[in-house]
C-alpha cells in the first residue's frame, strides 16, 4: 500500500520550472540572437547594395570588368581606394594575376591630372583587386583608366567613378567640423541594433548564471 501511495504522490507532484516552460532568461537570449542577426543582415544588405549600384560593369572582349570606389557614396577629403573585379564573360570564372599585366590610372574630374594606382589582389577573393588608400580632394566625377592586357587581350578602357560629393552641406550646424554621417547612417543603425542584441544576450546569460548559482 505504501508503495502505491508513493507512486501516486510522485505522479501528481508539481513539475519543476525547467520542465514546464523556458525561463525568462531563455526568451531574452533568443530575442538577443534574433536582434543581432537582424542587425548584421541589414549591414550586409546595405553595404552590398550600395557597392553594386555604384560600380560600373562592362564587358570587354572575353572579360567582364566591374570597377568603382571602395567606399560609396564617396566624400571629398576622406580616404578611399580602388575596388575592381574581373571575370570571364562566358563562365564568370575570376581572373587572377592581373596585378602584373594591368595598370590603372586615376584621372581628376577635369582630366588635367592623373595618378597611377598599383593593383593589389584582395586576399581570399580571387579576381578582386584593390589599392593603397588615396584621398579624393575635390568633388566631381573621377575616371579610372584601365590599360594593359587580360589573358593576352589588349585593354584600354575608361570608367567613370561614382560622383564624389562635397561633405560641407552635410554638416550641422553649418561650418562646424565633424565626420559626415550620410554614407554611414544605415551602417551605424545596423551596428547599433546588433550591439543591443549582444548586450541583451549577455544580460540574459548573467541572470541565468545567478539563478543557477
Amino acid at each position: 500500500m505504501s508503495a502505491i501511495s508513493h507512486r501516486v504522490e510522485k505522479r501528481i507532484a508539481p513539475r519543476g520550472r525547467s520542465q514546464d516552460r523556458p525561463g525568462r532568461g531563455g526568451f531574452l537570449l533568443r530575442g538577443a540572437v534574433v536582434l543581432g542577426l537582424l542587425g548584421l543582415s541589414l549591414l550586409g544588405i546595405y553595404t552590398l547594395t550600395a557597392a553594386v549600384l555604384a560600380h560600373e560593369r562592362r564587358t570587354v572582349g572575353n572579360y567582364t570588368i566591374v570597377i568603382g570606389l571602395r567606399d560609396e557614396p564617396p566624400l571629398a577629403g576622406y580616404p578611399n581606394a580602388l575596388d575592381m573585379r574581373v571575370t570571364r564573360a562566358d563562365t564568370g570564372e575570376p581572373v587572377t594575376g592581373l596585378e602584373g599585366t594591368l595598370r590603372v590610372e586615376l584621372l581628376t574630374p577635369d582630366g588635367r591630372q592623373r595618378r597611377e594606382i598599383v593593383l593589389l589582389p584582395v586576399p581570399g577573393k580571387p579576381g578582386s583587386y584593390t589599392s593603397d588608400p588615396f584621398i579624393l580632394a575635390k568633388p566631381g566625377w573621377y575616371v579610372f583608366r584601365v590599360v594593359g592586357r587580360i589573358g593576352g587581350q589588349p585593354v584600354d578602357e575608361r570608367f567613370a567613378s561614382h560622383k564624389v560629393e562635397d561633405p560641407a552641406h552635410l554638416r550641422f550646424p553649418p561650418g562646424e567640423g565633424g565626420r559626415p554621417v550620410l554614407a554611414l547612417a544605415l551602417s551605424a543603425a545596423a551596428l547599433a541594433l546588433g550591439a543591443v542584441g549582444a548586450g541583451s544576450g549577455l544580460y540574459a546569460l548573467l541572470r541565468r548564471g545567478q539563478r543557477g548559482g
